[in-house]
């Protein structure tokens, strides 16, 4: 009788966690609105709503880039939805097919430009204007949510990140040398107030301001190029080096998201 019960019982788990995922994955699927090229026009521009949208092409479905990047976003409209604060944000797609939604397409994209991967835009409300993602960024949560919390009202705390370091970077790198190292002496104080895992997290802040005075703004890509290494290769690391390294980089992608537009220009070069 005991060996009959837990056989039914883990078919009831397994049953269960079979009518569990389908429901996740049709859940994460209606997180994102379908718009076509009536529709569209219906909700762009929005009085209040920011406006987030995916356009991607039919005749792509199938291929593993472009539905990656579909279910990357699918996956983050979930998660901004269900754990960030995005009551004022609209998370939209629009699916290119043949000639239908294409008169759309063009109005959006850039001039000449093609579908050859899906393409993210974020429309700020009242704006029609459409605000393109980088091309040279992937569709990874922390790129995407440091993209979106930018443009629009989406708040929502990468781990390893705290919201007054992140405040005190975007200023520490928006500022000149003198005001940087009055910015660098309020993060200290702040970290001084701090225990336990937010000073773990507030120090790391610190330590790249530091390390940018030494080494200049280029030390941040740097940065997460050394890491970006470490934590794509399996054999060094372990599961609990692996979080701590993605939490770093969710700290540098923050520092580098806000990184002027000149100074990036000179890393370049």
């Amino acid at each position: 009788m005991v060996m009959l019960f837990l056989l039914l019982s883990q078919i009831l788990v397994w049953t269960a966690f079979c009518a569990t995922a389908p429901l996740k994955n049709e859940l994460v699927k209606r997180s994102v609105l379908l718009l076509d090229d009536f529709t569209f026009h219906k909700v762009v521009p929005h009085s209040n709503q920011d406006v987030v949208v995916l356009f991607s092409s039919k005749k792509l479905f199938g291929d593993y880039g472009t539905d990656s990047i579909r279910t990357d976003y699918f996956n983050f409209a979930f998660k901004m939805q269900t754990e960030g604060q995005a009551n004022h944000v609209l998370f939209a797609q629009v699916i290119v097919n043949g000639p239908e939604n294409n008169d759309l397409a063009e109005q959006v994209l850039d001039e000449g430009e093609e579908l050859t991967h899906p393409k993210l835009y974020v429309f700020p409300a009242g704006s029609a204007t459409a605000i393109p993602y980088p091309n040279d960024q992937p569709y990874h949560l922390n790129t995407l949510t440091q993209f979106v919390t930018e443009h629009t009202s989406l708040s929502f705390q990468l781990p390893g990140t705290l919201k007054v370091f992140d405040d005190l970077a975007t200023n520490f790198l928006n500022a000149d040398e003198g005001r940087r190292r009055g910015i660098l002496s309020e993060a200290e104080r702040v970290l001084e107030g701090l225990d336990g895992a937010p000073a773990a997290t507030g120090s790391y802040y610190v330590k790249l301001m530091k390390k940018i005075f030494e080494h200049g703004d280029g030390h941040i890509k740097a940065e997460i190029k050394r890491q970006t290494r470490l934590v794509n290769d399996a054999s060094k690391v372990t599961k609990a080096g692996r979080r701590s390294i993605e939490n770093h980089l969710n700290v540098l992608n923050h520092f580098a998201a806000t990184l002027p537009a000149s100074s990036s220009a000179r890393d370049e070069m």
